[in-house]
């Protein structure tokens, strides 16, 4: 689901596929990493292996296969701290001897900061695998989070992911699994 994502949402002709785990070596990783690594391995994907989180987001991936609960940890864990360094350089800029000028020099950057780390412009995180196009918002979703969610929704549903992904499952199922007996 997720190449069908990268290739018809990102543009990506081949997209790198990872799994996220606490380490590259393929032993490493709970018992449900060292279960997935191999099922990826086996479909028709450009499958690197285990990818901890500071390669993925240094772009070793274009797409990272997790857990949903390890997965919402992770986002979480990001946004936390984007929220937490935002809040430093703002504490740090309007302290001190020079920080009215501080203050106005680092403004705009701390503003392109923000936007760019800000949840609110995408609403919510898409969820692959189901008959129609779903975002799930956070809990707090604000009025921003909600028109930016629903005009992400509007994109995927004009984009046709929901057939290509259907149709991608409905291929790796068919070469994956053995076919079922007919009847006897």
């Amino acid at each position: 689901m997720g190449d069908v994502f990268a290739r018809t949402a990102l543009s990506r002709s081949r997209p790198r596929v990872g799994l996220l785990s606490n380490g590259e070596e393929p032993g490493k990783g709970n018992e449900l990493v060292r279960q997935a690594g191999p099922l990826l391995e086996a479909l028709e994907l450009d499958f690197i292996g285990n990818v901890e989180p500071t390669a993925a987001f240094a772009g070793a991936c274009d797409v990272l296969v997790t857990d949903g609960f390890t997965g919402n940890i992770m986002v979480k864990t990001v946004e936390a701290t984007a929220h937490v360094v935002t809040d430093l350089l703002r504490s740090e800029v309007r302290s001190g001897v020079g920080r009215a000028v501080g203050a106005r020099l680092l403004a705009p950057l701390l503003r392109r900061f923000r936007q760019r780390t800000d949840a609110r412009a995408s609403g919510g995180a898409l969820l692959l695998g189901v008959p129609g196009v779903v975002v799930v918002g956070h809990g707090r979703s604000d009025a921003r989070a909600v028109a930016s969610s629903l005009r992400h929704a509007a994109d995927v549903a004009r984009s046709g992911l929901v057939e290509r992904t259907g149709e991608a499952i409905e291929r790796a199922l068919s070469t994956a699994l053995p076919a079922a007996p007919g009847p006897r």
